[in-house]
């Protein structure tokens, strides 16, 4: 399967993010690093200190964050439970606890939601929203940042996230769990019924900003009805109680609580809950027939916005800070509704996703590191800066329109969004986004058989007799040098090259052209080019003396071709 190397990276790469403990060199290579942050943090505004170690770093910084934490966390379980019913093993990606039997992702995402635990105010129910240093730490390994550690106030939107995903492991675990995983699913579902309880108490506080003295990520949020939503529907689904349910419901009528599958949005995970909720099949109301008009008609929005898009990713002029996150969001969107009303156009859309952040983009670039390829090396990442290596399995956030750092803004004003490269200085194209995308078997749902990193068995969902040749080497832009390397040998050099280079010649007509849609449609959008043309090019450009910057805009001004050297 092409997909297994890069699935299993992604997931490794959740086990590399892991604070508060050891990782050695065995499993984790150049990003191996003794305990971190492991001292008592202190509550802001108090002499308190409280035990926060555990959990897992952010995508570019060494902070932790509740609802970021908990958006990664609810897709991994999403992924156990799906893989779980395919009786998939998923016990071998190379973290400490693999090979015990017990899935890799279970485990990865109990380690965040241990750590959350602590985060829980044990009087109240609220739940403080992060824990980081006052401000950012330089280019170090985590071992290094060594400055106090601050627990920032409690806030609806970290509270509201807990209990859903609190609520949602809590039934798995429980449901499927035994021995230590059944005692920490009771002890989730306790630990969510007492954040709803703050909730349900304070529902006339909006939003977290920052204290005037921290300023590390924000992670803003000033509407919450969609958390509790979300905590509703979770709640409602792990323990039938008729309360959550009317709470639930509460919310409905206001579509802006059903919208959103990332950590500030995240009404689609609660639409998703209750649609998947035995106890609201019988339903005699329009609940649940408001919810899922609502969620299909999202996902028939998102393949609409994809068929006008001829890289078929679901954005259309717009790219927001992490566009990639939005992408893979919409791909699980799709995969969700293909298991709530089932419809091939949602699985060959959410492909679409797929390929887009595997490499069928305006970049030619594969957009999780060390996959590929051609994929970003200059993540806005502290242990790869700090060990100046790519950690592999890393999604990065993808381009930005808002050209939102003043590195970006100087140089990059006149580039096409889409085609945004990868440049070192460029914090809004590389902070990495922590995501899961389904898998692609999708009968149900990297982040489908399986919520996270990639397909589970593409094959699976393709007949035999269309499957061409090229799929023993590549699906899309997985791997451009296997199927140049194929072309080279079946029709050579010179053909090989016109194929790539024009996407109006004679080769995209030939048998073989036809035959092989991987390669057509790749090539109509210019996407593939040798290493041969990109130098050819650069050289002519060179000796026409033009400015560095001026070449610079040519080069991306010829569809297809990235150059960032």
């Amino acid at each position: 399967n092409i997909y297994d190397d890069t699935y299993n990276s992604v997931v490794k790469m959740m086990y590399l993010q892991r604070c508060g403990t050891e990782l050695t060199s065995d499993l984790a290579g150049d990003y191996a690093h003794p305990v971190c942050h492991a001292e008592e943090a202190t509550i802001y505004g108090t002499d308190k200190k409280i035990d926060v170690s555990g959990g897992w770093h952010d995508a570019g910084d060494y902070g932790r964050y509740v609802v970021a934490g908990a958006k990664a966390a609810a897709d991994m379980l999403m992924a156990y439970e799906v893989a779980k019913e395919k009786n998939l093993t998923v016990d071998n990606f190379g973290t400490p606890d693999s090979g015990d039997g017990l899935s890799d992702l279970m485990e990865e995402a109990k380690y965040e939601l241990d750590w959350m635990l602590k985060l829980q105010d044990k009087d109240s129910g609220g739940v403080y929203h992060k824990v980081t240093c006052a401000s950012f730490p330089g280019e170090v390994m985590p071992q290094d940042e060594t400055e106090e550690l601050i627990v920032s106030p409690i806030s609806n939107a970290a509270t509201g996230d807990f209990a859903a995903v609190m609520a949602l492991a809590g039934r798995i675990l429980t449901k499927d769990g035994e021995g230590a995983f059944n005692a920490a699913g009771i002890q989730y579902l306790d630990a969510s019924k007492k954040a709803w309880d703050y909730l349900e108490q304070h529902k006339a506080e909006r939003g977290f900003t920052n204290p005037e003295d921290i300023s590390t990520g924000e992670y803003p949020d000033k509407y919450d009805r969609d958390e509790y939503f979300w905590a509703a529907a979770e709640l409602y689904k792990a323990t039938g109680d008729d309360k959550y349910k009317s709470e639930m419901a509460s919310y409905v009528d206001d579509e802006k609580n059903l919208d959103g599958l990332g950590w500030q949005g995240v009404g689609m995970y609660g639409c998703y809950a209750a649609l998947t909720n035995d106890n609201l099949m019988a339903d005699s109301t329009n609940l649940r027939k408001t919810i899922q008009d609502y969620f299909i008609g999202q996902a028939d929005e998102v393949v609409e916005i994809s068929g006008r898009n001829p890289y078929g990713a679901s954005l259309s002029t717009t790219f927001p800070w992490g566009s990639n996150m939005s992408i893979g969001n919409n791909g699980m969107i799709l995969m969700m509704a293909n298991e709530i009303a089932p419809d091939e156009k949602y699985v060959a859309c959410a492909k679409k996703q797929l390929d887009y952040l595997l490499g069928v983009n305006a970049t030619g670039y594969c957009f999780v590191t060390g996959e590929g390829y051609l994929s970003p090396q200059n993540p806005h990442h502290r242990p790869s800066q700090a060990t100046g290596k790519c950690m592999p399995g890393m999604l990065v956030g993808g381009p930005n329109s808002n050209l939102e750092d003043p590195y970006a803004k100087g140089v990059l004003a006149d580039m096409p969004p889409a085609k945004l490269p990868d440049i070192k200085k460029q914090k809004d194209y590389n902070e990495i986004a922590e995501i899961f995308y389904p898998d692609m078997e999708v009968k149900n749902k990297d982040k489908n058989g399986i919520f996270t990193g990639g397909a589970v068995n593409i094959n699976s969902i393709i007949p035999e007799e269309q499957k061409p040749n090229a799929y023993k080497f590549v699906i899309d832009n997985i791997d451009q040098y296997k199927i140049r390397k194929y072309c080279i040998e079946n029709y050579g050099l010179e053909a090989t090259e016109n194929l790539y280079m024009s996407k109006t010649n004679s080769y995209l007509n030939t048998e073989y052209a036809q035959q092989h849609k991987i390669i057509e449609n790749y090539t109509q959008l210019g996407g593939i080019y040798s290493d041969y043309f990109k130098r050819k090019i650069l050289k002519q450009l060179k000796q026409s003396k033009l400015p560095n910057k001026e070449i610079y805009k040519k080069l991306f001004s010829i569809k297809g071709i990235f150059i960032a050297s």
